[in-house]
């Protein structure tokens, strides 16, 4: 709000000021630019017919080599990534038969007599261990299970407590037909509609990540022959996406893989999805003109774009990798070309209006830097000065407009330090609402104490306090490194544990590499506190605190995570609605939530995740602030 302020007033003296000045060169540039149209008119006229000429016949020249280059180009792009496709699901198809044959996973399967359900449990542990993370890239890309003929699944890798299920019939289809392959792989796509809506599938589509492609194989006994189940993994849309993200052929391109009956098993932008696949014209197109095949691109239409068809097979397997190219793309890559026909004769053309531009520019120049540093004063840029000229009308609107720059300069100074004030006045007022609640808890605290206890540990108590209250008030800087914030925090955890005895216990996971970052004083400690009052003290037994730093780019994150009451939906709702507080509960909210953006900008703020009876996470953005090394020297 206040850079709006200051913009709108920059604004309002810009127009008032300029804007008379600005009709009264209005004329004088119609004058210029007349002058410049009339000197180059004569030259246009003499040369831009042979130029034209000349490159229309270049263009019919270069149009059938353009067409075949980028055909060629796209033919070879096509089947290089064909070609990695394959041999990434052939990586993935040699790890399900590694997995299928490993000695923990056939004695899994077989449970040979006499193994424990500890020892079966342990192995189990260990084939996820083991074998798991060969394959692991994100969570999300790669699921791998083993399926029974009674439709249940074992996770080797993923989240057994949140798991990947199908809809049963599907996962029916998908047992049978990998079965029926006789230890071969078997692939098929798996849309948003396959899978069975459970927790794991909530989380999953919030990520966009919803599409799949289902590998499984049979898993036989290594001496007997005996199929004791399927092996399958789920490859998510993403993880094929990556391997040909870099493929664009032109604006208005679209790729996609698909088998030879037209299902779609990815598409990199959705185009067509395993929810949509292909119709008869393009199957035929994608196999007639496959590179595989040997033979020539095929056009095909949506019913509003024509495409070029490039489609190459997949090494290995029964897939297409296809891409379409809108025709219109490649006649505006002809159009450009001649535009840059064009331009080279222009060039050409330019020698012989080297004069005519010559004496243009000697007048014309110094009008076009006034007009420079008048559009540069109107973006913003308050500290533009034009150079004079020794044109003389030219020279008087250079001066009167450096001098009014100047007086706008001057203004904006004394609003500058007006608003500073205001600011540092403001925070200071955020600030002092932290202290008298506070130190209203703590002492009642110490008399508490001093009342049950005898006056025990009173030493510790009254130290901690002394700390907080010499943090909080007559400090001379507002920020302090994050170091020292949490040890302002550790004084107040201390105070808190003799209120609450073993009520709750502190997890600190902070990043060294912003320890000596700075941070507005006693930021957290409103956080905190409403974590024990508010959070872990209504419930029962021990509740945990967790306060975690971490740093992204150039971005601070602090966390404080409570296992307490948590908040609710309804209330939730509210503090992101920056709803006043009816009473002290949500005082140290609104005053974080205020503080970060008067000292840094609406870019940074609070933020908050609840799960009531669960957790609650307050999470606080910062710019990654180093102190002076300068300033240190002059304070020592």
């Amino acid at each position: 709000m206040e850079r709006d302020n200051i913009q709108v007033y920059r604004l309002s003296c810009l127009k008032v000021k300029i804007m008379p000045r600005l009709h009264q060169l209005a004329y004088k540039g119609q004058k210029r630019i007349s002058i410049r149209a009339l000197l180059t008119f004569v030259f246009l006229v003499v040369s831009i017919g042979p130029t034209l000429l000349i490159g229309y016949l270049f263009y019919q020249q270069s149009t059938e080599t353009m067409f075949e280059r980028i055909n060629n180009y796209s033919r070879q792009i096509i089947q290089m990534t064909a070609e990695r496709i394959g041999s990434k699901l052939a990586d993935i198809e040699a790890y399900s038969i590694e997995t299928a044959y490993s000695e923990q996973v056939q004695a899994y399967m077989d449970r040979p007599d006499g193994m424990s359900d500890w020892e079966y449990t342990r192995l189990l542990n260990r084939i996820r261990q083991d074998f798991g993370i060969k394959i692991s890239r994100q969570n999300e890309d790669f699921v791998v299970s083993i399926l029974y003929p009674d439709q249940s699944q074992t996770i080797i890798y993923g989240d057994p407590a949140l798991p990947f299920v199908m809809q049963q019939d599907k996962q029916a289809f998908l047992y049978e037909s990998a079965m029926s392959q006789n230890g071969t792989t078997f692939l098929m796509p798996l849309p948003e509609d396959m899978h069975l809506a459970n927790i794991w599938y909530q989380r999953i589509r919030q990520t966009g990540n919803i599409h799949a492609i289902m590998m499984a194989r049979s898993i036989k006994t290594l001496y007997r022959g005996e199929i004791k189940g399927v092996l399958a993994i789920r490859i998510s849309e993403r993880f094929i996406n990556q391997l040909y993200n870099t493929v664009n052929l032109g604006t208005g391109s679209h790729s996609f893989l698909m088998d030879g009956t037209g299902q779609i098993y990815a598409s990199s932008d959705g185009y067509l999805s395993p929810d949509s696949p292909g119709e008869n014209g393009l199957i035929q197109a994608v196999i007639t003109g496959s590179a595989g095949a040997g033979g020539q691109s095929q056009t095909w239409s949506d019913g509003r774009t024509e495409f070029l068809v490039y489609s190459s097979t997949v090494p290995g397997f029964e897939l297409y990798f296809v891409s379409l190219l809108p025709v219109n793309y490649i006649n505006a890559e002809l159009n450009q070309t001649t535009l840059e026909i064009l331009a080279v004769m222009i060039v050409i053309v330019g020698v012989l209006l080297v004069l005519s531009t010559t004496l243009a520019w000697v007048i014309a120049n110094p009008l076009m830097k006034l007009i420079k540093g008048m559009h540069a004063a109107r973006k913003g840029n308050l500290a533009v000065s034009v150079s004079t000229s020794s044109i003389r009308e030219v020279e008087e609107v250079s001066t009167n407009f450096n001098e009014m720059m100047d007086e706008i300069n001057r203004l904006l100074i004394n609003i500058k330090d007006k608003e500073k004030q205001k600011r540092i006045a403001e925070i200071k007022a955020l600030q002092a609402q932290i202290n008298p609640h506070f130190l209203a808890n703590t002492l009642n605290t110490a008399r508490w104490m001093a009342s049950i206890q005898g006056a025990h540990n009173i030493e510790d108590l009254v130290g901690s306090l002394i700390q907080l209250i010499n943090a909080s008030i007559g400090a001379r800087d507002n920020q302090i490194p994050i170091q020292e914030e949490l040890e302002n925090i550790k004084a107040f955890l201390r105070i808190q544990e003799y209120r609450y005895f073993d009520k709750f216990k502190v997890q600190y996971q902070i990043d060294p590499q912003i320890l000596d970052c700075l941070i507005p004083r006693l930021l957290l400690q409103p956080l905190v506190e409403n974590a024990l009052v508010h959070g872990i003290a209504p419930v029962e037994g021990q509740g945990t605190l967790v306060i975690r730093g971490l740093i992204e780019d150039e971005t601070i994150r602090l966390q404080v995570t409570d296992n307490g009451a948590g908040i609710s939906a309804e209330r939730l709702a509210e503090i992101e609605q920056g709803l006043k507080p009816t009473n002290q509960h949500g005082i140290g909210i609104s005053n974080v939530r205020d503080r970060i953006r008067l000292n840094f900008g609406d870019r940074y703020g609070l933020s908050i995740k609840s799960v009531p009876d669960l957790y609650t996470t307050c999470e606080i953005t910062l710019p990654r602030i180093k102190p002076d090394p300068s300033a240190a020297e002059e304070e020592s």
